[in-house]
Formats: C-alpha cells, structure tokens, sequence
C-alpha cells in the first residue's frame, strides 16, 4: 500500500512540533535554575552586607545601649577626717636574754623570714663551759649516792660497833676490856640507841648526796634554759623591720636586738577627739581613706580611758589583707560627726569610676552621644555604692553607670 503525500506531510508537522515543545522546556528550566542562583547569590550578598554593617556598628557603638546615670545631690552627714598612721598588726621586739658576742643575724632588714627560723645568735661558749661543770657534778652526786647507800646496807648487816674500832695496843684493849663492858653495866652505854644513831646518821648521807644531785640537775636545766635564749626564733612569718646590732656586738640582758614584724597585716593606729568617740565601737567598720583611696576598716580596739591632756581616745582600725599600704604611711579615719548637719552633695555610683595611674575618671555623656573620659575628684563614701564628688561633675550631667573594659574616650554609644 503507498503512503499518500498529504500523511507524510502531518507527520513531519508533528515531529517539528515536538520538538519545539522540548526545546520551549529546557529554556524554561535553564531560567528557572538562573534564577534560583541569582536569588542565591544575592541572599549571600545580603548575609555578608548585614554582617559587615553589623561589625561596624559594634566597632563604632555598644550594644544594647549602656546604662546612663544623671549626676544628682543627696543630703549626707558630716564626716570627720582623723589623721592616723599605718602600723603592722603583729609586731615584736626580740632583745637578749643572756650576755654574749652576737655571732649571727639572719638578713638585713625587709628580708623575709618563715616562723620557726633562727634570727639572732648569741655566743654560748661560757655557758657550754658551766653546762659540762653542772654535768660533772651531776655524776658526782650519782656515785656519792651509790657510795651512801653502800654505806647504809653495810650498817644494816654489819653494825659498826661489832666491827673492830680504831686503835691499836693497849688503850684500845683497856677499852674493850674494861670501859665499854663498866659503862654499859652503869647504865650509861645503850647500844640500841647508838646503833640507831649509825643507821641514821648514813641515810643522812644519802639525802645529801640525793640534794647534791638534785641541785645539779637543776643547774643544768638552768644553763640548757640560757643556751635556748642565746637564739631568738622567729614567732611568725615576717621580715626584719629594724636592726639594733651587728654581728660582733657584746650584748647585755634587755638589749633590744632586732624588730621583727608581719607586713602583710596592717592597721591604722589614730588618736581620736572624744566627741567623736560615741560613732565608734569594736568590730564596727569604717572607712579609711590611704594616698587618695578610700578602704573598708574595722574598729580593732578602742582604748577604755581617754587621754586627760589631749582629751583622745587611742583607736586601732585593722585594715583588709592585701591593702596597697607601707607602714609609717599617712591615712585618715573617715568618722561619722553626730554634731554635723546633713549638707547636700554631688554623688555618683562607685561603679562609674575608672582608676587610672591613682587618679579617678568617669565616662561623661556629651551633645553628640558620645562617651568622653573626665577627670574628677571623689570624697567619702554615701553609702549603697554610692561616692560624692567633689570637682570634676555638674548637677544633671549624664555619665556611664558600669564602663564596660572596651569603652574609650570619644567613642559612640
């Protein structure tokens, strides 16, 4: 059978149209896919804008936004400023206990020491000396007390009188023969009785002997006592804080010979005007005020009598372990006055002060939002974290609460 023209012709119509129906498809999907990847690209672009916009805000400014204060006054108490020196807690004054020549000294002084060690030695020759005569005579009185007690158990066995006296040749025969024998049938001879006497007389010679060594152990307990005082011991860790002698000094009992002290533990020790006497009592806590720092103290004693010439009480104020503080150095008591009237102050919170090289900063506010550092000079304490000022800050200034460690001068936030 023939195809007819007019069928070949559909069918090749037909072929073109699908075809054409492919390639619209694959077109279609080529778009789709470059969008997709434009859309991807540009979401990226985005991610990586924000990113760096996100960066450079943090750069210029904090986030979230600080918290601000408005410098404000407040009605305080009177405090008074009493000037006092900083002393250690725990001082001692080694001195001789023994004549001698100063052989050692442990260091010079601010050296360090630790408790137990040995700071001071005197020579102990001469004692040496007199503790091998007490020994010596120590032994002595030993075998005098073995001889004594010899003695006493030979008079217990054998007494005396039956033993031959002394004396030869007639005189002692007379006696033996005719005196002793006529005394004793007078009456006037009692055999018990001196044989008593014998017995006696040799446990008195062991209590002496026994007295003898009781008094040289005694001696040389004595002498072992000096030999210990001939060392001065350091009681505590500390350092020397003054010397008084050198090695090769002759010293006599009492001589001061070094001031040993703790100069980690420190107090202030302030005469105290009477009046001010009632705000104060032991254990209470007070401020100190140290080379322009202000530290909590606590009332450490509180001498019971004032002084009648100078109407003060004697005050010791113990300070915090750590305290940047020399003994010798100036600091002043920060004491309520009840006799002051409350006067209104600038104050600020303790936490918007910035220490730097001694000196006090606060971060103030200005017209263009902006965190500018300024000096100011800080007073006593109000209380509740709160500290006056008195230069540096007007009424109504805003200034940085807590300055974060990043924040500059000059610098949005």
């Amino acid at each position: 059978m023939r195809i007819r023209p007019a069928a070949r012709v559909d069918t090749y119509e037909s072929t073109v149209n699908v075809m054409i129906s492919f390639v619209k498809t694959k077109l279609f999907l080529g778009l789709a896919v470059a969008a997709t990847l434009a859309a991807m690209a540009f979401s990226q672009v985005g991610a990586e804008k924000d990113e760096a916009e996100k960066q450079q805000g943090a750069a210029v400014g904090f986030q979230p936004p600080l918290g601000l204060y408005t410098v404000r006054r407040a009605a305080i108490g009177g405090m008074a400023a009493v000037g006092g020196t900083v002393q250690p807690l725990d001082t001692v004054k080694l001195s001789a206990q023994i004549p001698g020549r100063v052989l050692f000294i442990a260091g010079d002084v601010g050296s360090r020491h630790k408790k137990g060690e040995v700071l001071v030695r005197i020579d102990t020759e001469e004692l040496e000396a007199k503790l091998r005569e007490a020994m010596a005579a120590e032994a002595s009185a030993n075998a005098q007390i073995r001889a004594a007690w010899a003695q006493y158990q030979r008079e217990l066995a054998s007494p005396s009188k039956n033993r031959t006296m002394g004396g030869f040749g007639f005189p002692a025969m007379f006696d033996d023969v005719f005196t002793e024998p006529i005394e004793s049938f007078m009456g006037t001879r009692h055999p018990g009785v001196e044989r008593g006497v014998d017995v006696y007389s040799r446990q008195i010679q062991i209590e002496q002997a026994q007295h003898a060594l009781a008094q040289a152990q005694a001696r040389i307990r004595q002498i072992q006592s000096k030999l210990r005082d001939a060392e001065s011991i350091a009681p505590f860790d500390g350092a020397i804080a003054a010397k008084y002698v050198e090695v090769g000094d002759t010293v006599q009992p009492g001589q001061p010979l070094i001031d040993y002290t703790d100069p980690s533990r420190l107090e202030v020790v302030a005469d105290v005007p009477v009046g001010l006497r009632p705000a104060l009592r032991e254990g209470a806590r007070i401020q100190v005020r140290i080379g322009g720092r202000t530290v909590p103290g606590v009332v450490r004693r509180i001498a019971p009598v004032a002084d009648p010439v100078r109407h003060t009480v004697h005050v010791k104020v113990a300070l915090p372990e750590g305290v940047q503080a020399e003994a010798g150095q100036y600091a002043e008591l920060l004491i309520p006055d009840p006799r002051a009237q409350g006067v209104p102050a600038l104050i600020i919170p303790q936490s918007a002060v910035v220490e730097k090289g001694g000196l006090h900063y606060v971060f103030v506010v200005d017209d263009k939002n902006r965190a500018v550092l300024r000096l100011v000079r800080l007073g006593e304490p109000h209380g509740q974290g709160m500290v006056t000022v008195l230069a540096g800050l007007a009424e109504g200034t805003k200034i940085v609460k807590s300055p974060p460690p990043g924040l500059k001068s000059g610098q949005q936030i």
